[in-house]
């Protein structure tokens, strides 16, 4: 048996060897593995799975629905519709807040200009008095307006509708110097104001720097009379505004009455709107150049013109006649 045995040192060597290429073996396989794992991760592990599904038995096979059968729900697609259409609700809210930030600034606007013509806190008595002083310029630029049209409609139909061409010009020649002069009056009175409220000492005692625009006031009023009629009454609206921005800035430093900016703005508003008024309806007159409608010069003109036309005729004929009898 010894005999047969095999040495120790020749097993060693066997035993090692195979060991050695066992373990080799293993460590090629499993590299092998690692490395197609590492190429194609998803493809492997998915691929037995897939093929159990498809080839097992004990598949249901789903079979579509009939659609020519199937009714098809309004309400369902409506509501994909409105789902795909509709905004994000961060957008929504965003737009919502905007539109109640714009509503609130327009009633804040709507607000700030009732109060302004509201003239609460502005005494009762100058409030009545101020809107009586209106009333002159409201009557003449309403005049103003119907009596432009009046001349216009004679130019287009031949007559009036109240007045005949020549009354209308002539009551608009009377009406023109009335609104002029009364603007001037109204200036000079804007400026007086100052005066008065220096002289009762309301906002302390300034001296000239008040009592100059008592002086200032009368120098632009008055000239405008003596102007073309639409230089006139540019004039006035020009004036009746730097008017305003006295009495604004004097309210401010404590000159006037707190109400008394307020109450200047309306007046001054509904003056400049009759004054505005007045000059469109002077544009909108036909002119004797652009029609045959003739002014009043003009026509009083012609007639004289004819009438020493018809005389010199009748005289000569006369002094025919005469030389014709002498000769006879």
């Amino acid at each position: 048996m010894l005999r047969q045995a095999i040495p120790l040192k020749g097993l060693k060597s066997q035993t090692f060897n195979l060991i050695r290429s066992t373990t080799i073996r293993k460590q090629h396989l499993n590299l092998s593995k690692f490395s197609t794992k590492c190429k194609r991760p998803m493809v492997v592990p998915l691929c037995p799975c897939h093929m159990r599904v498809f080839s097992s038995k004990s598949t249901t096979v789903h079979t579509s629905p009939d659609l020519k059968n199937q009714k098809i729900e309004g309400i369902a697609i409506t509501t994909k519709l409105e789902s795909s259409v509709h905004q994000s609700p961060d957008i929504k809210n965003a737009s919502n807040a905007d539109d109640v930030e714009v509503m609130g600034a327009m009633k804040a606007e709507l607000q700030t200009i009732k109060d302004t013509f509201s003239l609460r806190d502005v005494p009762r008595d100058s409030l009545y008095i101020g809107i009586a002083g209106i009333l002159p310029y409201a009557a003449t630029s309403l005049s103003t307006i119907y009596l432009a049209w009046d001349i216009n409609h004679a130019d287009l139909y031949g007559s009036g509708f109240l007045f005949s061409p020549e009354t209308a010009h002539h009551l608009l020649e009377l009406i023109t110097p009335i609104q002029i002069g009364y603007g001037a009056i109204i200036i000079s009175f804007l400026g007086a104001v100052h005066w008065g409220l220096e002289y009762a000492g309301f906002g302390g005692r300034h001296s000239y720097r008040r009592l100059m625009y008592g002086v200032i006031a009368p120098i632009i009023a008055w000239p405008t009379l003596l102007m073309p009629v639409e230089t006139a009454l540019i004039s006035q609206f020009l004036a009746f505004n730097y008017m305003y921005f006295v009495d604004a800035r004097a309210t401010v430093k404590g000159w006037f009455p707190p109400w008394y900016s307020i109450y200047r703005f309306v007046l001054t508003f509904f003056v400049g709107a009759t004054i505005v008024v007045s000059l469109i309806g002077r544009g909108q007159i036909v002119r004797p150049e652009q029609n045959h409608l003739k002014s009043l010069q003009e026509k009083a003109k012609s007639d004289r013109e004819h009438q020493l036309a018809d005389s010199q005729s009748e005289e000569n004929a006369r002094r025919e006649i005469d030389e014709s009898s002498e000769e006879i």
